[in-house]
């Protein structure tokens, strides 16, 4: 329900780092903010929804190598 999600996801991390909690699934139990609501796929749309996650893979196998780690000379 919040519209700070990113902002709370850095905090739980950030509360882990700082010792407050053992881990991360802890710092979401007690920091989590409630469910507004759930959004699920629109099944009449697979179809859609796989060709652009098809077109995501590949972006990302053209990409990802641009952004590597270059040998130090």
């Amino acid at each position: 329900a919040s519209g700070q999600c990113g902002g709370v996801g850095d905090a739980r991390c950030a509360a882990v780092a700082a010792g407050e909690f053992n881990d991360v699934p802890a710092a979401q139990e007690k920091m989590a903010c409630s469910i507004e609501r759930t959004l699920l796929p629109d099944p009449q749309r697979v179809e859609q929804y796989q060709r652009l996650y098809t077109r995501y893979q590949q972006w990302c196998a053209t990409t990802e190598p641009l952004f590597a780690a270059k040998p130090a000379h």
